[in-house]
């Protein structure tokens, strides 16, 4: 038993710098995944639950007030792929002239 306890005396700061590498890796291991799981934190079901919830704040949003489109639903489309030529064209020579700017410079 004092063989033991000499043994331990003699390399107890071995096995506390040990712990205290062990307790900083998980510290940063924690911390780190925090971090950047904070924006995937939240799954499907709760994102479309607080889309749900936040409808309702939103005045340009439209509300079911029991009025019924005939049993058709109306699709989500984007409004930028039925564009018109006039806006395609302006965009297009925006982007021209910029392109142009920016390579004189």
């Amino acid at each position: 038993m004092d063989n033991f306890r000499e043994w331990l005396s003699d390399n107890l700061r071995y096995f506390m710098l040990g712990g205290v590498i062990l307790i900083i890796v998980a510290v940063l291991f924690f911390s780190i995944r925090a971090c950047t799981g904070s924006g995937k934190g939240t799954s499907d079901g709760e994102q479309t639950t607080a889309q749900d919830n936040s409808q309702g704040n939103d005045p340009s949003s439209p509300e079911d007030d029991g009025e019924t489109n005939d049993g058709k639903k109306e699709e989500d489309t984007n409004p930028l792929e039925d564009g018109s030529e006039e806006v395609t064209a302006l965009m297009n020579s925006y982007y021209k002239a910029l392109g142009e700017k920016i390579l004189r410079h």
